[in-house]
């Protein structure tokens, strides 16, 4: 092509015309930087956040981040705002680009979203050659009357109650087929899966299932209702199961056993699976000095040996406890003591970093 009118000259093969073009290439350069991530939100011109700005203009409260450790979520009705944005760093400086803004039902949702548009942010962070800057973001708000808040909390739990019972028995949920129970879920399995697929789990080895955990399992615990309750759910619960990635792991290790024609060993595999999951779970049992709580803050491994490190409500002694050793709670060794230290510290660090943003 001519570069100046746009006619077409030919075509000729690469090979033949390469050493005549070459020299007339430009050389291309490339810069990197780097800079510190940013994820929260800035806050508006005026130095408070959008989540109390939005609060105090719409006559909420603002949840922070933390505040499940408070047990609030459980109390009051719990609304979401999610933000994906730009805020610009040059032409229209300090405004707020919407990529994504999604706000539950509840809240005022077009006045909200007009409001977090219209504000000015702080681009002081930003660095000066950056046109924007993406952020993504989650708001929690209530309702600012406390028996407001408790009475919607309330009628949400009846109302998940009910959606519950539902999905016990729904053939489908959100379009897709529910199975009843494992043989079930293989006969899925096999109308879902492309031949080769199978083929390629038929012939590897039970072990090798592990790498279905994620992707295929992820789609099977999501969509087939085993985090949020299903009819398959409910026939695992009743066989003594209850986590939904032990449902997911059994479903694809017998569904091997299927293709191989050997034995499902499902009984076994319950309790083995039940076994684990039991060393994930926090000691029993307070301070040896004076029965006090301990806090668990670390968790190291599964089944026999699974470690579990935490300090004394009360004294802020350390403790460690070694699932299956027998040995019950006994002191922290030195190294595991440094190992809590830095926990509680990192913990602290960020409940003052959120606590401050919620004061402002």
């Amino acid at each position: 092509f001519n570069i100046s009118t746009g006619n077409y000259i030919g075509s000729f093969p690469l090979k033949k015309m390469y050493e005549k073009i070459k020299p007339l290439a430009r050389v291309n350069r490339f810069t990197a930087k780097e800079y510190e991530a940013m994820y929260d939100i800035p806050v508006l011109s005026d130095g408070n956040t959008i989540g109390n700005a939005i609060a105090r203009e719409f006559g909420l409260i603002q949840m922070g981040l933390w505040d499940s450790l408070e047990d609030t979520n459980k109390k009051y009705k719990r609304y979401t705002i999610e933000v994906e944005c730009f805020i610009n760093n040059s032409n229209s400086k300090g405004s707020m680009e919407e990529i994504k803004i999604e706000i539950d039902t509840g809240l005022p949702i077009p006045s909200i979203k007009k409001f977090m548009l219209a504000q000015k942010y702080d681009t002081k962070n930003i660095p000066a050659d950056i046109e924007k800057w993406s952020y993504d973001d989650h708001l929690y708000f209530r309702k600012k009357d406390n028996t407001v808040a408790i009475a919607e909390r309330e009628t949400e739990k009846i109302e998940n109650e009910k959606e519950h019972k539902k999905r016990l028995t729904a053939l489908t949920i959100k379009g897709v087929f529910i199975p009843k129970d494992i043989n079930d879920a293989h006969s899925e399995l096999l109308k879902i899966l492309k031949k080769e697929q199978i083929a390629e789990m038929k012939k590897g080895s039970e072990e090798d299932m592990i790498k279905y955990h994620h992707g295929l399992g992820t789609w099977i615990r999501n969509n087939w209702g085993l985090w949020g309750g299903s009819r398959l759910s409910e026939y695992f619960n009743k066989l003594g199961l209850s986590h939904p990635d032990s449902m997911s792991s059994i479903i694809l290790d017998t569904f091997w056993c299927m293709l191989n024609n050997k034995p499902y060993r499902l009984e076994q595999r319950i309790q083995e699976s039940n076994y684990l999951s039991e060393s994930l779970k926090n000691p029993e049992g307070g301070s040896p000095i004076d029965s006090a709580p301990i806090e668990w803050v670390i968790g190291h491994g599964m089944g026999k040996g699974a470690l579990h490190l935490g300090y004394s409500t009360s004294d802020t002694s350390f403790w460690r406890f070694e699932f299956g050793s027998g040995r019950g709670i006994e002191r922290a060794r030195k190294m595991e003591a440094e190992t809590i230290k830095e926990n509680i510290k990192m913990r602290h660090d960020l409940l003052e970093k959120y606590g401050k943003q919620k004061k402002k």
